[in-house]
């Protein structure tokens, strides 16, 4: 895929989220224990032999920007290409665009997450003599919340919309690969026409013969925080760690270089994944555990995501709920959610009594 350069647009900012996005951007949310979103954009890109990235960025992008640095774990750190962060006006980056030497755009959206080779797709709008090839998920069917869809006859797109309009509209993945003139002229419509590349195209599909490519692999629509818990704790199902991890390659992420993580007396852990760097004293069954988290003796974790260097106090309950980065729970705490709408607790939160 030398003729492909990769755009990320890490600026759309899903309303459900906001709490995880309160101080980061979405594609810096923490995702499977140990990546970010972006991890997995990046590392797909990467095992397509995309050489040629831009991220556009938005608010609150210091925390995905200072996570990718150079782009160096995804074989981005190079004299000639690689990695590209572009703030400000979609319309400003067009010079970049002009100075790539790459014919065909990879645009991805950053709240949907995927690990895969996009060269299926390179053959097939090759194959369609497409302008615009669009995936989306053929066995994914998730809720109808605001996204990119489609209306398709075959595998030709008849319709575009920003929400569901038929029973048998499809939600894309918001992964288009088209040539380079085209996306430059959905940049060019950004401000008249739409807020972003995939507004402007919804008012302008008809412009373009555009295809939909049916992906059968692994999908996670990350729209709330109900589906960034849900999403999470599916992982802990063999069938779908596989999917996503075992696939296409490795998934590349930043390296903490973090001892293992301990087990101490009086541990016990149930259908867990838990990333290196935490002491493990108390109870975790169906849970997510990130890195560097301290779970202290006599405190019970059940269906719930742990983010990193989070504090557990002795004798503290967790049942489905969210932590945020560097929460801590004091000795006794309870923090008690439900399945449907899991308790979200912000980053830096100290817990001392009952939610």
């Amino acid at each position: 895929m030398k003729n492909i350069m990769g755009i990320i647009d890490d600026r759309k900012r899903p309303k459900g989220l906001e709490g995880l996005i309160n101080k980061r951007s979405p594609g810096a949310i923490p995702f499977g224990s140990k990546y970010r979103m972006v991890d997995l954009i990046l590392s797909s890109m990467s095992v397509s032999g995309i050489k040629n990235v831009g991220i556009f960025t938005g608010k609150y992008s210091g925390s995905l920007v200072n996570h990718v640095k150079s782009g160096k774990e995804w074989g981005l750190l190079r004299l000639k290409d690689g990695l590209f962060m572009l703030p400000s006006d979609y319309r400003e980056h067009i010079d970049y665009l002009d100075r790539s030497k790459e014919e065909y755009v990879l645009y991805s959206s950053n709240n949907i997450v995927y690990f895969t080779s996009y060269e299926p797709m390179e053959q097939f709008l090759k194959e369609k003599n497409a302008d615009i090839v669009i995936a989306y998920a053929m066995d994914k069917k998730p809720a109808m919340n605001r996204g990119l869809y489609i209306d398709i006859k075959g595998d030709l797109v008849t319709g575009v919309s920003e929400k569901q309009t038929a029973p048998d509209s499809r939600r894309t993945m918001e992964v288009l690969l088209m040539k380079k003139e085209i996306f430059k002229n959905l940049l060019e419509g950004v401000g008249e026409l739409g807020k972003n590349p995939i507004e402007v195209l919804i008012k302008e599909y008809k412009k373009y013969r555009i295809h939909g490519f049916s992906y059968k692999g692994y999908v996670a629509y990350v729209d709330d925080l109900y589906s960034f818990y849900k999403e999470n704790l599916d992982l802990l199902e063999e069938k779908l760690w596989m999917d996503l991890f075992q696939g296409n390659g490795s998934i590349s992420t930043i390296p903490n270089d973090e001892a293992p993580t301990k087990y101490l007396e009086g541990s016990n852990v149930k259908k867990t994944l838990i990333t290196e760097g935490s002491i493990i004293k108390g109870a975790i069954e169906n849970s997510m555990v990130f890195r560097g988290v301290k779970v202290k003796s006599g405190a019970k974790i059940k269906n719930s995501i742990i983010m990193q260097k989070a504090v557990i106090g002795r004798n503290a309950i967790i049942e489905n709920a969210i932590l945020d980065k560097d929460v801590e729970i004091r000795a006794g705490v309870k923090i008690i959610g439900t399945p449907e709408k899991p308790l979200f607790i912000s980053k830096k939160t100290i817990v001392e009594k009952e939610n």
